[in-house]
């Protein structure tokens, strides 16, 4: 299955994510959600076949064959997100935490159940050099 993903966020975080998932063999199509006017232009001249949206909801709305969302925002926003676009009937890549509240994770865990998508949480910190540095100092 191709995967044509939405990323919501252009921030410093997200930007990385952006560029991975736009040379990935398997992604056919790219969206990005982004608040700023002024990252919504850099994504337009550094990406032009990327379609850019001014807010999440729109880009759920109007993106109608996106099968994925990318979640790379602040993490108290996470579980409205996810939760909104397993309901879109969309799989999710999030960012850690999956939910700050212990009934938002349950909530998330029941629509996975339900709606038999895909819901990965991505902690990237394990690659992180000092991460890397640290188990191999351990290993020794």
């Amino acid at each position: 299955m191709k995967v044509k993903i939405g990323i919501v966020g252009y921030g410093a975080f997200s930007k990385d994510f952006v560029d991975l998932f736009h040379l990935h063999p398997d992604v056919e199509k790219m969206y990005v959600a982004e608040l700023y006017p002024e990252r919504r232009k850099e994504i337009k001249e550094h990406l032009p076949d990327v379609e850019v949206y001014s807010s999440y909801e729109e880009m759920l709305e109007k993106a109608e064959d996106m099968n994925s969302v990318g979640i790379f925002t602040q993490r108290h926003l996470h579980a409205d997100m996810v939760i909104k676009a397993l309901e879109a009937g969309k799989n999710v890549y999030s960012a850690v935490p999956i939910a700050c509240t212990i009934e938002d994770v349950k909530k998330i865990v029941e629509l996975v159940k339900k709606t038999k998508l895909v819901y990965m949480m991505a902690e990237t910190c394990y690659y992180y050099p000092c991460a890397c540095f640290c188990r191999k100092m351990y290993k020794e």
